[in-house]
């Protein structure tokens, strides 16, 4: 069985710093799980995704109609985005072995990567899974949910993601998604 980590972030335009929820530290192992999202209305607003990333649109909405939010929408440009970054390959320690966060990003990221290939449901089910260590009440985490709150950040309304494989890294297989509008600002809920 291979080893996973994930990796949420968001960066603020105006003010050109992270916002990131605090969750712990930004990454850690994780497995997949449940495949996420309940009984949700799953209009096809994934229309443009590539076959590898059939139906992501779709685990994100109904992750959202979870919590009352409006859906996501694909965007091309947001998908060029993420696969623009994520075949540069950048380790620069953060987390080694696995593909950084892209410092300048006007969006919101997440990350999966893994030392095998796995499925699109698998990769979203470690991120939703993230669900269970957020409090809304508080607005706080028992443990990292970064990736979760990205997902229903009730602002962002458009998704674009893109796999990698980059064979000189221990976790060389993964995902990219980003956000736009960007969430995951400190002091503020997400939805």
């Amino acid at each position: 069985m291979g080893r996973w980590l994930l990796m949420s972030g968001a960066v603020a335009l105006a003010l050109g710093c992270a916002g990131e929820v605090d969750d712990g530290g930004g990454g850690g192992a994780a497995d997949a799980g449940s495949s996420g999202g309940a009984d949700a209305d799953t209009t096809d607003y994934g229309v443009g995704e590539p076959d590898d990333l059939a139906g992501l649109t779709v685990l994100h909405n109904q992750a959202r109609a979870e919590v009352g939010v409006g859906p996501l929408t694909w965007d091309d440009q947001l998908e060029d985005y993420a696969r623009a970054w994520a075949e540069q390959c950048v380790d620069n320690g953060g987390i080694a072995g696995l593909i950084d966060h892209n410092p300048s990003t006007p969006y919101g990221e997440n990350i999966a990567g893994g030392s095998t290939l796995r499925a699109v449901e698998q990769l979203f089910a470690q991120w939703y899974d993230e669900k269970a260590d957020y409090d809304y009440a508080s607005g706080s985490c028992s443990g990292i949910c970064g990736h979760y709150t990205q997902i229903v950040w009730a602002n962002s309304s458009k998704v674009g993601c893109a796999r990698y494989d980059c064979p000189g890294l221990q976790y060389r297989h993964g995902l990219v998604c980003s956000y736009d509008p960007p969430g995951n600002f400190n002091g503020q809920k997400p939805y």
